[in-house]
């Protein structure tokens, strides 16, 4: 975690250390955007992380930018994995199976409102709605994947910030962002505890993600 908040100041640092004088200053209103997010994904509740640990997320979305200001929409496909907070788990009479991995898939719908903060300078603030799946997947020493799945989902909102530059490229702008995702979800415990029932669950899901960003400004 300290290794991937150094990396992200860095990146920052960087981008001031290389602004040009002659950048457009964001001056991009009716264009179409596509974004890339690559970060870290935390739960951030405490039932939450009874299932599932730290985990990396990867986030492609396209947006529309309407004013210089106003983004009227951010439609992306977020998806990651993590590892189980208890990997042990036992189905029927199989024992010793492992969870391998919990696979992460969501539809995140934002609306942003952008603040120039310096000439080549922004901050961007956003909220709106999301829908996400959180799968396990388990495996046996000796069957190997017997194609058994834990699911849990449910309908959310997210917050998020950002602040970029385009010091680099008119079209490309560099950032950094972190949201919060707040989700209700139901379905089962990605992490069944041990020699006990099945439990369903209908409960709270809170995630924190921090992300480095690339975002791309379509047409001339």
């Amino acid at each position: 975690m300290k290794t991937f908040n150094l990396i992200l100041i860095l990146l920052l640092l960087c981008s001031f250390s290389t602004l040009k004088a002659d950048s457009p200053s964001f001056e991009n209103p009716k264009k179409f955007t596509t974004e890339f997010h690559f970060g870290l994904r935390i739960p951030a509740a405490n039932k939450t992380s009874d299932d599932i640990l730290s985990g990396f997320g990867l986030k492609f979305g396209v947006g529309y930018q309407l004013t210089k200001n106003l983004e009227i929409f951010q439609l992306a496909f977020d998806f990651g994995s993590s590892s189980p907070h208890n990997p042990d788990y036992y189905y029927d009479y199989y024992t010793g199976l492992i969870q391998e991995t919990v696979n992460v898939y969501g539809f995140p719908l934002t609306m942003r409102y952008r603040f120039q903060v310096k000439e080549q300078l922004d901050f961007y603030m956003g909220t709106g709605v999301a829908y996400y799946w959180f799968v396990t997947k388990l495996d046996h020493p000796y069957w190997g994947d017997l194609k058994e799945s834990r699911k849990r989902h449910g309908p959310g909102g997210v917050f998020e910030v950002s602040l970029f530059t385009d010091a680099f490229s008119e079209k490309l702008l560099v950032g950094l962002t972190s949201n919060v995702l707040y989700l209700q979800t139901k379905g089962k415990t990605l992490t069944k505890p041990l020699n006990a029932a099945d439990e369903k669950v209908d409960r709270t899901d809170i995630y924190l993600t921090f992300a480095i960003c690339l975002r791309y400004y379509m047409g001339k």
